[in-house]
């Protein structure tokens, strides 16, 4: 099970926003918004952790999903992403 998650590293280097942020997410399942369109449609709805360090858990995004499901899945099912709570 661990071979399957891959983590990924962002440090948001902004003055407003010093945070490291983890994401996990499956190994070779690509979405089909990248990363910084994720993040903005998950900061813009008040999902991301808002500790000096966090987690974005995209393993249970559903696979498949075009850009516009996908943001819509973000919108409204954003808080699932998010730990710490």
């Amino acid at each position: 099970m661990l071979k399957k998650k891959r983590r990924f590293l962002m440090i948001d280097n902004r003055p407003e926003s010093k945070q490291i942020l983890y994401f996990i997410r499956r190994s070779g399942v690509r979405l089909a918004l990248d990363r910084d369109t994720c993040i903005q449609i998950l900061r813009e709805g008040g999902f991301l952790p808002t500790g000096p360090i966090g987690f974005v858990n995209f393993l249970d995004i559903p696979e498949g999903l075009n850009a516009q499901e996908l943001e819509r899945y973000l919108r409204e099912q954003g808080e699932e992403t998010r730990w710490p709570k």
